[in-house]
């Protein structure tokens, strides 16, 4: 007789993940000290980039001006700027013009200053840096460098048209490192380059930095890398960190950008990630953005895209070849278009300060036509700013605009204008649906729901953003156009390493799932390659206009909008053919109406349907994980490979009411909360182990704690529910969440310990049982004719996870907790309007 295990959950499986943290605001970070989630948030940054960092040569030419005749001026104004920076590194007192080539005409006082700045940084180009054993001594050759590009550029373009979109790119002008003004951490950084406008002085640089204005982090080291020729180094590092076609490793322990994860250059590549993350935060436009490190005199450009972060081999600072690379790319981003830098054309920020409207965004949304098919023309809406902003340096960055069709009602807005890099399929074979697509289908039913009392979002306007290509066209901004579709087929992410196509992995034969996988084993076999996965920068214009979750009143309220979640999500289950696949606290709003007797009522609504999918599809498997770490499902963070069911969604709803709960259900509990939560032992808040990295969890750890969580009511109320804020007195100054208890066990029995189930569908923990694995989830009738086939059997450990899954038990499940809260909320409308009548 053998005993069979079943597989463990496994981090290491080279499947696709779009899992991340809380974003917004982060109920999650009330239970955490700031230091505490300082430290964490340091550890995941260094993580994400040993993974998400590749090196692709070609990444340079991704900021040449779009304009041809631009690409020309900045082309010939960083050779005239490399020559006459060699000929003062050659001869300090070498005038602007190298023997037998003019290069700059310029005044005798620009030509001294320039002198000063080479002068200046000397000691970074002529090997003595590699002596340099403090950051912040680095810090004024690499300002010395980008001020005398800028000074020459200013000289070269006086006699040109000056165009509206040449920038000046400036760097910081303090000795140490520094806190952006508008900062939202704690953190300090080494230099930033800044966008400045053309007329501006240049100065020695930018007094206080802020991230609202940053074209690009920069972050210093020391060199503590082995020595080799300057003349090679650069060759030598792009051949080092250059897959092999034929599915070649990396040596052990070098990430995909070809460095030591504990190296000067690796620890930089975590603060870049950490930081370039307030870029998207602050900058509401940015879709992609740009990054420098130096260690030592080696130079790295960065262009940080959604999947990854592409960077060029180490530029030398010690050769022209090296200098130049670094020139030209500040030429290039000092002339070229505001799109080339990062952001995206169809939005735009407006100071409205002198006409007395004050400052507004103006989003120019590709308009639908009758029939719901995008056009070429666009509709502009208008937001003072967004209530849901980026809070990630990878991923879709996504940000929601409560706007208006027309300027005069911006401050009374009625849609909401979602904009993010979202995911497309690249053929050949079967396509899904995007967003908009679900959207518009969900329009052409909306009659059905509104019949049925179910709450949808309705599209309005909706497209993928149109952008001016290197060859003039107007093209749909995805990240083939951004990268050129040379790097977008040539490179694959293949076990978290860049490798050029082959006949194998090309276009034609390899088609995008999103989203990429990352190994962070680097000797495990080679078993997918995906090409940097397709997305489209998209706007999407909905009605109705809510708010987020927190912005509920009552526990009663909650339920409610729970409820309304629950019902919408069901209805779209059943009407459209829709599996939601990313329930969190995020995509549940809270709107606000009148109804018929004159009296206000609150309602939920269910947005966000990038991951949503028909259930019939067969790339529905759980390997392909989608959702928020905090409430994705058990089965889904093992990655189990059975398909995913409404049943993991409400799973992750229910995880959301633990989360609300716990944590605060609105910003003044929630302040509430937090100082109670500063008095007690926080390793006792055992949700905070849902948390991911910032508790230090792998997926599997966070599905194992779950499954102990919620392995017994008894188990679920002393680990989970105890700490729901129960008070009889209004003078605690606690919130009272009883009725969130009580919905919390009754919706735990439902999903759980349902007794209309059979045994093995209960609780979480492996139960081994004799019966063939067929019939487990089904009553076993006792049959003696079958005796002799039991008579050499195998013992099987049955997952309850699995076998609720499995119908009849699914569709008894899915009943249960659809009428659970549905009652519940029944109770919550009476409390509510009780209250109001009183």
């Amino acid at each position: 007789m053998t005993i069979t295990q079943p597989s463990g959950p496994s981090d290491t499986n080279p499947t696709p993940i779009t899992a991340r943290v809380l974003s917004g605001e982060n109920l999650a970070s009330a239970g955490s000290k700031e230091s505490e989630r300082n430290s964490k948030s340091k550890l995941e940054s260094s993580s994400v980039a040993h993974k998400k960092i590749i090196v692709v040569p070609e990444v340079l030419s991704l900021a040449l001006p779009l304009d041809k005749d631009t690409r020309g001026i900045a082309t010939s104004s960083a050779e005239s700027i490399s020559q006459l920076l060699q000929a003062l590194l050659s001869s300090p007192e070498q005038g602007a013009a190298a023997p037998g080539q003019p290069l700059l005409q310029i005044s005798d006082d620009v030509l001294h200053r320039l002198r000063s700045l080479a002068q200046g940084l000397r000691p970074w180009v002529d090997c003595k840096a590699a002596a340099v054993r403090q950051e912040k001594d680095l810090y004024p050759y690499f300002r010395k460098l980008v001020l005398f590009v800028m000074e020459c550029l200013k000289a070269l373009l006086l006699s040109t048209s000056i165009r509206d979109h040449y920038r000046l790119i400036l760097p910081y002008s303090g000795v140490g490192d520094f806190k952006p003004k508008d900062s939202l951490e704690n953190f300090k950084l080494d230099q930033a380059l800044s966008i400045r406008p053309w007329c501006d002085v240049i100065g020695d640089g930018v007094d206080e930095p802020c991230y609202i204005d940053m074209l690009a982090v920069v972050e210093m080291k020391v060199d503590d890398t082995p020595k080799t020729s300057s003349r090679t180094s650069s060759s030598r590092t792009s051949s080092r960190t250059s897959s092999r076609a034929d599915g070649g490793t990396f040596p052990a322990g070098l990430s995909a950008s070809g460095v030591p994860p504990k190296s000067n250059i690796g620890a930089a590549h975590g603060q870049l990630v950490r930081y370039t993350r307030q870029i998207y935060e602050h900058q509401h436009s940015r879709f992609y953005s740009w990054g420098v490190t130096s260690c030592g005199s080696l130079v790295r450009i960065y262009l940080f895209g959604p999947d990854c972060a592409m960077s060029t081999a180490d530029l030398d600072m010690r050769t022209p070849a090296g200098r130049k690379d670094f020139v030209s790319w500040l030429a290039n981003m000092c002339l070229c278009e505001d799109r080339v830098r990062g952001f995206i054309p169809s939005m735009k920020h407006v100071d409205g300060t002198a006409g007395g409207k004050g400052a507004y965004w103006e989003l120019h949304v590709p308009m639908l036509d009758s029939h719901g098919a995008e056009t070429d023309k666009t509709r502009v809406y208008y937001s003072r700013e967004p209530s849901f902003v980026a809070s990630s340096t990878f991923g879709r960055h996504t940000r929601g605009f409560p706007a208006s069709a027309s300027l005069a009602n911006i401050d009374v807005p009625d849609v909401f204008v979602k904009v993010a890099w979202q995911y497309a399929d690249r053929g050949p074979g079967p396509t899904r649906k995007t967003e908009m697509q679900h959207l518009l289908d969900i329009r052409h039913k909306s009659a059905s729901a509104a019949h049925h009392g179910v709450n949808v979002p309705i599209i309005v306007d909706g497209g993928t953003v149109k952008a001016v290509d290197r060859d003039g066209c107007r093209v749909c901004l995805t990240s083939d156009t951004v990268y050129g579709k040379d790097i977008a087929t040539r490179y694959a992410v293949v076990d978290d390493l860049s490798i050029p196509a082959s006949k194998d992995n090309s276009s034609s034969s390899v088609r995008s799932r999103p989203p990429p996988s990352f190994n962070l084993h680097l000797d495990a076999p080679t078993k997918e390659q995906r090409l940097l996965s397709l997305r489209k920068v998209n706007m999407l214009a909905t009605t109705p206009l809510c708010q987020p979750l927190s912005s509920v009143q009552t526990p009663d309220e909650l339920i409610v909008v729970l409820a309304d979640a629950t019902r919408a999500h069901n209805w779209l289950l059943t009407e459209c053919g829709l599996l939601h696949r990313d329930i969190s606290s995020n995509n549940i709003l809270v709107g606000r109406r009148n109804t018929d007797g004159g009296d206000s009522e609150v309602y939920g609504l269910l947005i966000d349907f990038d991951y949503a999918i028909n259930p019939s599809d067969s790339r529905l498997s759980r390997p392909e994980r989608t959702g928020t770490l905090p409430f994705m499902s058990i089965l889904t963070l093992e990655a189990h490979p059975g398909q995913q069911t409404e049943l993991d969604d409400f799973e992750s709803l229910f995880y959301v009411l633990c989360f609300q709960a716990t944590f605060g259900i609105n910003k003044k509990d929630s302040a509430v909360l937090k100082l109670a939560h500063k008095t007690m032992d926080l390793s006792l808040l055992k949700i905070r182990d849902w948390q991911g990295w910032q508790e230090g969890k792998t997926m599997a750890g966070i599905a194992s704690d779950k499954r102990g969580h919620m392995s017994g009511i008894g188990m679920f109320v002393s680990s989970i529910a105890k700490y729901f804020p129960v008070t009889n007195s209004s003078k605690s100054g606690l919130p009272n969440y009883r009725d969130l208890k009580v919905l919390s066990r009754e919706l735990y029995d439902a999903l759980f310990a349902n007794p209309d189930v059979d045994e093995y569908c209960r609780g979480t923990s492996g139960i081994v049982t004799e019966a063939p694995h067929s019939q487990v989830g089904s009553p076993t009738k006792e049959d003696s004719g079958l005796q002799d086939l039991f008579n050499d059997l195998t013992l099987v450990t049955v997952d309850p996870m699995v076998e609720r899954a499995k119908d009849p038990a699914k569709k008894t499940l899915v009943s249960s907790f659809i009428e659970v809260i549905e009652r519940s909320a029944f109770l919550a409308k009476g409390r509510i309007a009780a209250l109001s009548n009183s």
